[in-house]
């Protein structure tokens, strides 16, 4: 709708319709260019200038291992090291940091504004009679009124939780496998902590973060969600 409004000269509703994407994605790249370029039409260059740097600072530079199973991503701002092949939180983390301390000490970084540690998790499951097993695999409770039914066939749940100087957002959705054959629950676990941060205690930090999503994650799964993850299949 944005591009529209753009396209068609009408550049205040352009500007409210991408602040408003970027309410709900605030690391939409694509909306702070073309907000920028809106506020530019208006005579608000310095508006533009922000909105263009913002969306420089979004777009990464991606450094990957040979085998594509790890990555760093580092921008203006920002600096992440994710991996597809977890061995558990011990080596993560003391590679991970490894590499932040090195990013920190190369850009003489004196305070950081967040840190986050992410989990994405991926399960492969068949349905029931069209439904979602929720039940095999997550201690989950849908309040819904009185007389209907509490099995569901779409889901697309987000929680936001606070948490002291933090928040920890956990996402819960199906997804079709990349050969588009067989379905997965994603259970996507998102920490960031935002207050009172120094250089000096990112292993503390990233403790933290590991303790409250793996808190929340003992208490969202089953035991049969454990036998699939130590490797016993369910048919």
């Amino acid at each position: 709708m944005g591009e529209a409004y753009r396209h068609h000269g009408q550049y205040e509703q352009a500007i409210a319709e991408y602040t408003n994407a970027l309410s709900v994605n605030p690391e939409f790249a694509e909306a702070y260019t073309f907000r920028g370029f809106a506020h530019f039409k208006r005579g608000r260059s310095d508006l533009a200038v922000e909105d263009f740097t913002e969306a420089i600072a979004l777009k990464p530079y991606e450094f990957r291992s040979a085998d594509q199973k790890k990555w760093l991503s580092m921008s203006i701002n920002r600096f992440a090291f994710s991996t597809i092949e977890y061995q558990g939180y011990r080596g993560f983390a003391k590679e991970a940091l490894k590499y932040v301390s090195k990013f920190v000490k190369q850009f003489h970084l004196s305070t950081i504004s967040r840190t986050g540690l992410r989990y994405i998790n991926a399960i492969l499951f068949t349905r029931e009679d069209g439904l979602l097993p929720l039940d095999r695999y997550f201690n989950l409770t849908i309040g819904l009124p009185s007389g209907l039914p509490s099995s569901v066939s779409v889901l697309d749940l987000r929680l936001d939780v606070p948490i002291d100087t933090g928040s920890l957002t956990i996402r819960l959705e199906p997804v079709l496998s990349p050969d588009g054959t067989r379905e997965a629950f994603v259970l996507d676990f998102d920490y960031s902590k935002t207050k009172d941060l120094t250089p000096n205690h990112l292993r503390k930090y990233i403790d933290e973060s590991h303790n409250y999503t793996k808190r929340f994650f003992e208490a969202i799964i089953t035991d049969e969600f454990r036998q699939v993850m130590r490797g016993e299949v369910i048919e």
